[in-house]
């Protein structure tokens, strides 16, 4: 079996081991949905609440959000310091002082265990309702609102692009110079690359610390440089993570100062590795594999995607810098052994990166339902075409520089008598030939050492350029909810019906028995009076007529479904009607996916 053959056996089977890892994987739960709240919502309590409760998917942090409580005419109430219960993290629960009959606004402001913030509002009386749409409207507005600051967005987005490609750069840089090309580390250029990545890598770190807190509060880009939000941020994981990482990336300046000096393996060595592995180590810890079930060895694939990915770009950056030296014979000697570090860096990033997209994922069906999934898709796509270059520079460098010295040497002499005598080359494109082995009646084509290093170089360069796009999209996918997130929560909304307000939860949203929680509430925020509520689902595109769903009482205002299955996955159509008066009927519509 040829070298191509080997290699396309090792990947087939790279890939099957990936796929049993992948599905040994749990699907992440991240990016945390409000489930109840007490009060509930639409709710009129007899009297003033000792406290507020929220009850979410997931454990959260609650220090760079809050919880406000407003009184109708848009006043704030003084209440306690919001706070997760100590035995339940997912309840974050905020007290109150005596409240005055009325209708109260509830905002709250939450981060996700994966350190992103969520956020919703809801309204409950005390007493009776108050008049007017006041509450509704400062509601309406909070939700109407951006999540987070644009500017903050932005430069948040810009700043995890050059931590992801510094981070790249110092770990395949580090790690190629010390390892596969020894002693290059003494090179200007080499080192000058080094301090760049390793100064955008510490203050990027350091500028996403102080980005966290506005980002996470949904405050202005100034507020980045207020101290007091820098201790909230410290706070929190994330902000933990940022700040060993940035001690990790100070540990690396000894390392950088020894290695001009002396560029050869040595004491330096030891703690250069442990703090690349922390390194990257810090972005599955502070990010979506840091929660959920297995969530340690989701960290452990994510480390190694990391470190696969960072052999992979650094690696190729630092043989763009080397080879397109004057004196580059000694670094073209030892591509054979880069291709072969390179294979295995690739099938790093392929595995592990294979088992986190069926993590994050839930699975392949409906790949391009969600943004995570259609960013993912992107980020495959321009794997997969990196992948395909890299196919010229591996010929090259097995056409040229694997070869056996004497073998390459008799190619290179054959093929310059055949140009001195004025003899065609019997080769393609002008390539020589010779004897791929002693006995053997087959040929191997041989570049010249000028035509290979042109396809080498041509083909790194691309490589490298498209690589960058791929750790832009990875940015994008940071700051993304998880398909397997956004599919496993029940479904939820707040459906408008003319003067009605319909909050309604369907449960777990799966095939087979679901519930269908209904609160109604005046568009002021009082009781709706309902005389009736009827519910129905459909899926027009299996042929599946309206499927009528009894509703019962269950409180005021709050209704629940009973002996509701939905046969089949897909886009339900569920169709909510409110008897206001004995002539008068309310419609509101929405799409319900049933996984």
């Amino acid at each position: 079996m040829g070298v191509r053959g080997r290699f396309r056996r090792f990947v087939a089977v790279g890939a099957m081991a990936a796929a049993a890892l992948g599905i040994a994987a749990a699907p992440a739960h991240a990016h945390a949905s409000l489930e109840t709240t007490d009060p509930a919502a639409g709710a009129i309590v007899p009297t003033s609440p000792a406290a507020i409760e929220l009850r979410f998917t997931e454990e959260v942090s609650v220090g760079l959000g809050g919880v406000r409580v407003l009184a109708a005419g848009g006043d704030t109430i003084r209440t306690g310091e919001p706070a997760t219960l100590p035995d339940r993290p997912s309840v974050v629960r905020v007290t109150l002082p005596e409240l005055d009959d009325g209708t109260y606004v509830v905002t709250w402001r939450v981060l996700s265990g994966d350190s992103h913030p969520v956020r919703g509002a809801f309204t409950f009386s005390v007493g009776a309702a108050s008049e007017g749409a006041a509450a509704d409207r400062i509601a309406g507005d909070f939700l109407a609102g951006s999540t987070t600051d644009g500017t903050v967005d932005l430069i948040y987005t810009i700043v995890r692009f050059l931590v992801f490609a510094a981070m790249a750069l110092v770990i395949g840089v580090l790690l190629g110079a010390t390892f596969v090309w020894p002693g290059t580390l003494a090179l200007d250029r080499v080192r000058r690359l080094l301090v760049i990545a390793w100064g955008v890598l510490l203050g990027g770190t350091l500028l996403a610390f102080m980005l966290q807190g506005p980002y996470a509060g949904g405050l202005p880009l100034a507020d980045a440089f207020r101290p007091a939000l820098w201790g909230d941020v410290a706070g929190t994981r994330l902000g933990a993570v940022l700040l060993v990482r940035a001690l990790l990336v100070l540990a690396l300046g000894p390392v950088l100062l020894t290695a001009r000096r002396d560029p050869r393996p040595g004491w330096s060595t030891p703690v250069m590795l442990v703090a690349l592995v922390g390194i990257a180590a810090s972005p599955g810890i502070g990010g979506h594999a840091g929660v959920g079930p297995m969530n340690g060895v989701a960290v452990l694939v994510d480390t190694l995607h990391v470190l696969a990915m960072g052999v992979w770009v650094g690696g190729l950056t630092l043989l763009v810098l080397l080879v397109t030296r004057a004196d580059a014979e000694d670094a073209l000697a030892r591509t054979p052994v880069w291709s072969r570090v390179a294979t295995l860096a690739v099938l790093g990033v392929v595995l592990t990166g294979l088992a986190r997209a069926w993590r994050e994922l839930g699975g392949l069906a409906g790949v391009f339902d969600t943004d995570y999934g259609r960013l993912l898709a992107i980020k495959v796509g321009l794997v997969l075409v990196t992948l395909l270059v890299a196919t010229v520079a591996r010929d090259a460098v097995h056409r040229r520089w694997a070869l056996d010295a004497e073998e390459l040497a008799a190619a290179d002499l054959e093929r310059a008598e055949r140009i001195a005598a004025g003899e065609p080359v019997p080769s393609r494109r002008g390539h020589s030939l010779v004897p791929s082995g002693e006995g053997v009646d087959t040929i191997r084509y041989v570049l010249p050492e000028d035509s290979a290093r042109r396809h080498l170089l041509r083909s790194v360069v691309v490589e490298v350029v498209l690589l960058a796009v791929v750790l832009g999209v990875t940015a994008l996918l940071v700051d993304t909810a998880p398909t397997a997130s956004v599919r496993s929560a029940p479904f939820a909304a707040t459906l408008d019906a003319g003067p009605i307000l319909a909050d309604v939860v369907v449960t777990p949203a799966r095939v087979g028995p679901n519930e269908v929680h209904l609160t109604l509430s005046q568009r002021a925020g009082g009781p709706a009076g309902a005389l009736n509520v009827s519910v129905e689902f459909e899926l027009p595109a299996e042929g599946i007529d309206p499927i009528d769903v009894p509703m019962r009482r269950a409180g005021v205002d709050h209704y629940l479904s009973s002996g509701l299955a939905l046969p089949v996955a897909g886009d339900w159509r569920m169709t909510v009607k409110i008897l206001t008066d004995p002539i008068t009927e309310e419609t509101a519509t929405a799409t319900v996916t049933v996984r």
